[in-house]
């Protein structure tokens, strides 16, 4: 078996070798091309130690990524290219990184360090697959199995457990028996990982379609990292997952749900950025709670929450069966009628102004306070939102709180 090699990278690999150093892509880019996809990222393995990389590509820009253990990044032509010399790893005292590693002439040492059969392929200048794992075989019957000892690999390195839930959930592909059994066994290397990473891998899995197929068994998994899950019932879960678009948010915020988003304290834990942690913060306690009972509730719900968030709440309810789905489409209506007709998100939506209230005599607090009033009543159909209305409807609060 052949497999083509973009013209690009053909003439790294051919710059590696007309200097004596053999060189081949590996890892990912092999296994996704045996899979019949496109690999955006080709890796290369070589004889050659980094400094000699270095000196082959001296007239493109060079990146010390990861001097230590032997990778250096070479941005080609219009490509980034991660160029690692062949190595066997030390001890992991952190189950995270190498200690120290040994720089070696012999490709299959190289490959035999990698985390699963199905990353430990690589080309021959042929274009041939070089296995010596049986990646091949597993691709075809969709399995995920370690190289070598389960254990050990886990052990050496914690973040691969979670990067066997990324891989079964973007191939598709379910672990192998010893496999799983030891990742379950390492779990509680997790938390020592950081928690971007755990955070990084965890989106990464919820975003690939297999990830409800995963969840019954990626649920014990992660139990030390997110023991928010534990309350789950994993096969019903799963179901609701696979009803979501792959995105992490959205199936955070179903996995997360709580009465008031409480759950998401886990991504802060995580080091979240902000701004998607009060994303899944919004959708989870909206998840937790049922669909507006009424057009009145639908208003004051998307202006608490957004247009975008009020959307993807109607894929959680619907998700969840939170309603009947005759129910869910008619607030999916009625959103798009309140949109058309100009819903009103914040005061500056209004027909009246700040200077329009002090002529009434507001001010201060008072004044902000009588707004917040006026548009929770506009987004609830209360009142329309036309400057005789409003300024009426401000008088009266104004005589009756006088």
């Amino acid at each position: 078996m052949k497999l083509a090699v973009p013209d690009d990278v053909n003439e790294a690999l051919d710059r590696l070798r007309s200097r004596g150093y053999e060189a081949n892509p590996v890892g990912g880019c092999v296994r996704d091309s045996l899979l019949g996809l496109h690999p955006e990222d080709w890796d290369i393995c070589t004889a050659a130690r980094p400094e000699e990389t270095a000196a082959c590509f001296s007239d493109c820009r060079v990146l010390p990524t990861g001097l230590r253990h032997g990778t250096v990044t070479v941005l080609w032509k219009k490509r980034s290219l991660e160029i690692t010399t062949y190595r066997k790893d030390g001890s992991y005292s952190d189950h995270r990184r190498p200690d120290e590693v040994s720089f070696v002439s012999d490709l299959q040492e190289d490959l035999a360090r990698r985390d699963f059969t199905v990353n430990a392929m690589a080309l021959s200048p042929q274009g041939e697959v070089l296995d010596p794992f049986g990646g091949v075989e597993d691709l075809k019957s969709g399995l995920l199995r370690c190289v070598g000892e389960p254990e050990t690999r886990f052990r050496e390195d914690a973040l691969r457990i979670l990067r066997l839930l990324r891989f079964a959930s973007r191939l598709g592909f379910r672990p192998e028996e010893r496999t799983l059994a030891a990742a379950l066994r390492c779990r509680e290397l997790l938390p020592a990982l950081a928690g971007e990473r755990v955070l990084r891998e965890l989106c990464l899995y919820l975003e690939g379609p297999g990830a409800g197929a995963c969840f019954p068994w990626a649920q014990a998994v992660l139990k030390p990292v997110l023991p928010e899950l534990m309350d789950l019932e994993g096969e019903r879960e799963a179901i609701r997952l696979d009803r979501l678009p792959p995105s992490s948010a959205l199936r955070l915020g179903l996995l997360l749900r709580s009465p008031s988003g409480e759950k998401a304290d886990a991504l802060r834990r995580m080091k979240s950025a902000k701004i998607l942690e009060n994303r899944v913060r919004t959708l989870a306690a909206g998840a937790w709670s049922p669909p507006p009972a009424d057009d009145a509730a639908l208003g004051l719900a998307l202006g608490r929450t957004g247009e975008a968030a009020f959307r993807d709440l109607l894929l959680l309810w619907r998700a969840l069966e939170a309603a009947p789905e005759d129910r869910l489409a008619a607030l999916e209506r009625e959103l798009e009628f309140r949109l058309w007709t100009g819903f009103c998100f914040a005061p500056g939506d209004l027909e009246v102004t700040g200077s329009d209230l002090l002529a009434l005599g507001y001010s201060g607090v008072s004044l902000g306070n009588v707004l917040r009033s006026l548009l929770e009543e506009v987004q609830a159909g209360a009142l329309p939102n036309e400057r005789a209305a409003l300024l009426a409807a401000a008088g009266k609060k104004k005589t009756a709180g006088s």
